[in-house]
């Protein structure tokens, strides 16, 4: 509505405001629609703390960490809602002293499937609850004495206990295999509804 057509109260917005506050002019009340009234939302499967499900179409990781993981087809926006790569590596940064520490072995891979989770006919594979806690836990240390915090966009409960990706260290002598370089760390990704994935890195990039 343009100011020269709107009704003089509406003019001057906080004298519009007091008289909502005052008398419930029903020209004064803009009826919420339908679509955004809060019982329409589920209180079901809802996404909190920034961590969303992502979802679009499937492109090549170009993201330095997340080179050499089992899968290499990531999707914008991710977990977090970043649009491209780009600014999901400069995101990432906040994590660059804790991979390369690794004072936590979930910590690299955990961070990737957040900021280049795996994409897979267009839908996202999202880190398990548990996958998030082993990785915040082994670097609180770390953390605390830089001064900072863990993420507040990733608490661990904004993420699934079920149909997520968790993480093992390869323990399990029934199947071991090999990495293409002996350099390499054997990890290895678990979805819980579908099958595993080998995760493979580089010894350099470990204990650089």
């Amino acid at each position: 509505m343009c100011v020269g057509e709107a009704p003089p109260a509406l003019q001057n917005p906080v004298r519009a405001r007091a008289l909502q506050l005052r008398i419930p002019d029903e020209h004064l009340w803009v009826p919420v629609p339908e679509s955004l009234k809060c019982e329409a939302f589920s209180t079901e499967s809802c996404e909190h703390y920034g961590v969303g499900r992502g979802g679009g179409v499937c492109e090549p990781i170009t993201i330095p960490m997340c080179q050499g993981l089992a899968y290499n087809q990531t999707v914008t926006p991710n977990l977090l809602g970043h649009t491209s790569q780009r600014e999901a590596v400069v995101k990432m940064s906040f994590f660059n002293a804790m991979v390369q520490s690794m004072c936590s072995v979930d910590i690299r891979l955990f961070v990737c499937t957040v900021y280049a989770p795996q994409c897979s006919a267009g839908e996202v594979q999202r880190p398990c609850r548990s996958f998030c806690e082993r990785a915040k836990r082994g670097c609180e240390g770390l953390m605390t004495s830089f001064g900072v915090s863990w993420p507040d966009e990733l608490q661990c409960n904004a993420f699934p206990e079920d149909d997520c990706i968790s993480v093992s260290n390869g323990d399990g002598r029934s199947f071991r295999p090999a990495c293409p370089s002996p350099r390499d760390i054997l990890f290895f990704l678990f979805h819980r509804k579908t099958a595993s994935l080998r995760c493979c890195m580089p010894r350099e990039f470990l204990l650089s």
